[in-house]
């Protein structure tokens, strides 16, 4: 598979990034919906993000 669009740098979410460790609230995840008719839905078992 290959990847989609260009690597970003996101390490300013990391919750070090402050200095101080606190939450920052980076996520990340997928969605799909059926934003047309509203009648599917899909169900994710297993999903990998790698870096």
């Amino acid at each position: 598979m290959d990847p989609l669009g260009e690597t970003l740098d996101i390490s300013f979410l990391a919750d070090d990034h402050a200095g101080l460790l606190r939450f920052t609230g980076a996520f990340a995840g997928i969605v799909a919906s059926d934003l047309a008719e509203h009648r599917w839905s899909a169900d994710f078992e297993h999903v990998t993000f790698t870096s």
